[in-house]
Order: structure tokens, then C-alpha cells, then sequence
């Protein structure tokens, strides 16, 4: 039961994932719904989204961060938000590692048991490399010494 419910969770969490990701870095995403709305909780976005090209990392510390309140990274919303984000990476990893096998198995690619328990091995540990990435992202991104000081020059 879980192979079906688990990709289908996932991929819901993906998109919130990617539609966070959006809103809050790029101008057509909380900046638009600021110049529609002029609503005071958005105005940290009346100029553009918070992700800077010019200044990459230093911008996405500070939007990661500042998710629900601009005044402190501790704050209890903040901290909820990174939290789900890595979830969000989480997620994404098996997505990607359960897609590769379930592709492969539907496709047929795989003609002896042999070869689906070889492959199932390689799924696992691209599953664990993607989420090991991907945790180190978010670690740089949110928690890391140096996204800490990038936030506090800001």
C-alpha cells in the first residue's frame, strides 16, 4: 500500500516544495501578490522577491530564514518553515529514487530478479546521496556558521 500512497505524498510535497521556493525568491510569486493586494504582511516583497541574482547565497539565506517573520531567524514560524523545507528536500530524494525504480520495473527494463535486486541497491543509495546532498544544502543555506554571519551583515 505504501508504494502507492508514498510517491503520490511525495510528489504533493514536491510541488509545495517548488511553489514555496517561488513565491518567496522570485517577483512573480509574493511581490505580484503584493502589488495586487497591497497587503502590510507582504510588504517586505514590494520591491521584487527576495532572491537577488547578484547577491545569490546572501539572498536565499535571507529568504530561507525569514520565511514567516523578517525580524528573527529563531522565531517559532521561521524555524518550522526550514524545518519543512528539508522536508521538502527529503521528500524530493525519494521521489527521484523511488521514480527510478518504479520507471524501471514498469518499463521492463529489468529482466531477471538479479538485476531488480541490483537496481533496487542503486535506488537506495542514490535515494541516500540525494538526500545527503541535499540536507547539506539546506544545512549551508540555513543553519551553517557562514548563512548565519550573511544574515547578520544584512
Amino acid at each position: 500500500m505504501w508504494s502507492i500512497f508514498a510517491p503520490a505524498r511525495t510528489a504533493l510535497a514536491v510541488l509545495a516544495f517548488i511553489a514555496v521556493h517561488f513565491m518567496i525568491l522570485h517577483a512573480w510569486g509574493l511581490h505580484l501578490l503584493y502589488r495586487v493586494t497591497h497587503w502590510d504582511a507582504l510588504t517586505r516583497y514590494t520591491a521584487t522577491g527576495l532572491f537577488h541574482s547578484e547577491d545569490a547565497f546572501a539572498s536565499t539565506v535571507q529568504g530561507f530564514s525569514s520565511l514567516w517573520s523578517a525580524g528573527s531567524m529563531a522565531h517559532g514560524a521561521n524555524v518550522i518553515g526550514m524545518f519543512l523545507l528539508l522536508g521538502g528536500i527529503w521528500a524530493a530524494a525519494f521521489h527521484v529514487a523511488n521514480g527510478a525504480w518504479s520507471g524501471a520495473l514498469l518499463w521492463k527494463i529489468l529482466p531477471t530478479p538479479k538485476s531488480k535486486q541490483f537496481w533496487r541497491v542503486i535506488c537506495f543509495i542514490l535515494g541516500i546521496a540525494l538526500a545527503g546532498a541535499g540536507s547539506l544544502a539546506w544545512y549551508a543555506f540555513t543553519l551553517a556558521p557562514s548563512a548565519v554571519l550573511t544574515l547578520a551583515v544584512k
